[in-house]
């Protein structure tokens, strides 16, 4: 079978720093504005603590009684405020074509545009749950006119931008992102994950070490990734050993995949096994097929088939539009049967 190992974990967790405590300061603030009248304002309230607690079908009923039908200016920023969060309600449920439909009723209020980057945050995370990329583009462009000093948003458009192979855009927004100036370790930190997407490991490792050495644990990921990239890979377990032992943002689901990519390149594939199974026992990790994929794949080149058979099979019920895992599948059939 050719080999398959899924190592570009990278690109979802970079964007997910965007929107870290982003709901809760969000209701926070807009609590603090007048709805009009008590009893919406009790229901938006309400909506609210429905949403925090991911009662989703409550607080959306309830932001259905919160809507102002007045007029003036005051109801827009009501109807605004009721929308976004609304909005946030379905994307939770699952229901992303209604989420991007009632993020762009909020956008297309003009009152409160303080709030319009924070409803784009959401709305592209939205959007791309979709599959429409190519509207997360532009919704990223509308995000980063409203704040051009964002990296994470340039972050965000690039793998979009890649998802739909556009690599001179996905080229064009990273020489953008490091166009940007700053200083201080946070800003030398994303200006090295620049380097590090552009492919120019050698400065990005670098500028990964001094973050490291600055207290910046997050960067334990990014530099194990750079070496593994670069075909060192006994420095990159290394640095994913050291970072299982740090306290950071990472998902950790993410971490034990490229943990064990890097023993799967040594062909040490009991070990990479193992690494596979105890990313999947991460709780709410983002990265349970491609760890289930690897776990197929490790067992496959211990010649386990039976048991990557089985494992394959739990895979395609979860995931049965993989093409790879059907052929898959059907290899593993043909070594059992003979």
């Amino acid at each position: 079978m050719k080999e398959k190992i899924l190592s570009t974990g990278e690109k979802s967790m970079q964007f997910k720093k965007i929107y870290r405590g982003c709901f809760i300061v969000g209701m926070a603030v807009m609590l603090c504005c007048s709805c009009g009248k008590d009893e919406l304002k009790e229901h938006y309230e309400q909506g609210g603590t429905y949403l925090e607690e991911g009662k989703y079908d409550e607080a959306i009923k309830e932001f259905d009684q919160a809507f102002n039908d007045a007029g003036d200016s005051k109801a827009s920023k009501n109807n605004k405020k009721v929308y976004r969060s609304q909005a946030i309600a379905y994307y939770k449920k699952g229901d992303y074509k209604k989420a991007v439909s009632l993020f762009q009723y909020a956008l297309d209020i003009d009152e409160l545009s303080e709030i319009d980057l924070d409803i784009l945050k959401y709305k592209v995370l939205a959007d791309q749950k979709m599959g429409d990329y190519e509207l997360a583009i532009e919704d990223f462009d509308k995000a980063i006119a409203l704040d051009k000093e964002n990296f994470e948003l340039y972050f965000g458009k690039y793998f979009a931008q890649v998802k739909i192979e556009d690599t001179a855009g996905a080229s064009a927004t990273l020489e953008a992102a490091r166009e940007i100036s700053g200083k201080g370790d946070e800003y030398k930190f994303n200006l090295s994950k620049v380097y590090y997407y552009m492919e120019q490991y050698d400065v990005a490792i670098a500028g990964f070490k001094e973050a490291i050495n600055n207290g910046i644990k997050d960067a334990y990921y990014f530099l194990g990734d750079a070496y593994y990239k670069s075909g060192k890979y006994d420095k990159a377990i290394e640095c994913f050993k050291k970072l299982l032992g740090e306290e950071t943002t990472q998902d950790l689901g993410l971490v034990y995949n490229q943990y064990g990519n890097c023993y799967m390149k040594k062909e040490n594939y009991e070990k990479a096994l193992e690494l596979f199974k105890k990313g999947q026992k991460i709780k709410n990790t983002e990265w349970m097929k491609p760890l289930k994929y690897n776990e197929v794949v490790a067992l496959e080149r211990l010649s386990r088939f039976d048991e990557a058979l089985k494992v394959c099979e739990s895979y395609l019920k979860t995931y049965p539009d993989d093409a790879s895992m059907s052929k898959e599948k059907e290899f593993l059939e043909s070594r059992i049967t003979n």
